[in-house]
């Protein structure tokens, strides 16, 4: 005779089942407020993290809400109705290249009346789900984001007109406006090759589509010209000063060395600069430094950098998120292209 299996219900399903049958005995209706969430872990005896994973598995069923500063709600979210003169813009980090996107969006929104709300997800995908929950609570008329992928799920249950930027979620029909970064970064990689630089590392970030494709026009460059990438020569964590030297004393604490270092972004480049000065390394007669984006800080640093272009990108992002606004079709893609801007970091290879 066969044993019949065991199994066992996650707790926070359980916790679940035991909320709804709270509600029901308090007579709780749609819109009322839950007790707190504290107050649930001690009355069900269980951890804060098993209270939001159950309050969670509620949402996702439509039984409950969460309004951002205020607490869970007794039933499916309201459809916001009521449309302010805000517009959203989240986008991962302060990078100056988000900066001045937000600064360009700025100026266009005032000539309308409307006026920006910022939400950074610092790469976390919990934050940008309690961004977007945030937009739509105070209703805001439109959003201009730089999605992370992980928050495909709600951008497509989206009910804001909105449009992607720097970065796209295949799959998820939102117009976004991007550049073209294969295309960029194999020029700047050509041209490292131009000045002779054959063992060409790169310092980059990785989890977005934007670092994907950055990568890819590298590998791709060093192809083109016949030449391998060697094992350790490609660093992808994030972009940020500290990963930039961090990877860099890697690089250098190797036996093999290259001559050149294509970053992915500026900021990458700026803590890649400050090794090679810590270390005693010449740029560019030792090792050139190429970054991305063309930053205010690129030009302090005299670092050569591959340029997008952020009055065109806001333009695109205006005029495009102006259209979902109105209910007019927009472009679902805009690809914006880039330049190389040449100055003192890189120059040719030494013999």
């Amino acid at each position: 005779m066969k044993t019949p299996s065991l199994t066992t219900t996650p707790k926070y399903l359980d916790l679940a089942a035991g909320i709804l049958r709270l509600i029901a005995a308090q007579g709780l209706k749609d819109g009322d407020v839950l007790p707190p969430e504290k107050r649930l872990a001690s009355q069900f005896q269980v951890n804060h993290l098993t209270v939001r994973k159950a309050l969670k598995n509620l949402e996702q069923r439509g039984l409950v809400h969460a309004v951002p500063s205020r607490g869970n709600y007794v039933g499916r979210r309201p459809r916001s109705r009521r449309r302010t003169n805000l517009v959203g813009v989240l986008f991962p980090d302060a990078e100056s290249f988000f900066y001045d996107i937000i600064t360009e969006l700025e100026s266009r929104m005032a000539h309308f009346g409307l006026a920006p709300v910022v939400c950074l997800s610092h790469g976390s995908p919990e934050r940008e789900h309690r961004a977007l929950e945030f937009f739509d609570a105070v209703g805001v008329c439109g959003l201009a984001a730089a999605p992370n992928a992980s928050c495909a799920e709600a951008y497509r249950d989206l009910e804001i007109p909105a449009v992607f930027f720097d970065s796209r979620i295949a799959g998820v029909p939102i117009p976004y406006v991007i550049t073209d970064d294969v295309e960029g970064t194999r020029h700047g990689v050509e041209h490292l090759l131009s000045l002779g630089h054959r063992a060409i590392a790169h310092i980059g970030a990785q989890g977005d589509e934007t670092s994907q494709q950055r990568l890819a026009g590298f590998v791709a460059a060093l192809k083109g010209a016949g030449c391998s990438v060697p094992a350790g020569f490609v660093r992808l964590k994030e972009y940020s000063r500290q990963w930039g030297y961090y990877a860099a004393e890697q690089l250098f604490g190797s036996s093999q060395r290259p001559t050149a270092v294509f970053c992915g972004n500026d900021t990458i480049a700026s803590g890649v600069l400050r090794y090679l000065r810590a270390r005693g390394i010449a740029c560019p007669a030792d090792v050139s430094v190429l970054g991305f984006s063309n930053s205010q800080l690129s030009a302090d640093l005299e670092l050569s950098s591959i340029d997008q272009p952020r009055e065109v990108i806001a333009k695109a992002v205006w005029k495009n998120l102006q259209a979902c606004m109105r209910g007019d079709p927009p472009e679902l893609e805009t690809k914006i292209m880039t330049s190389l801007v040449i100055r003192r970091s890189t120059s040719a290879a030494a013999r």
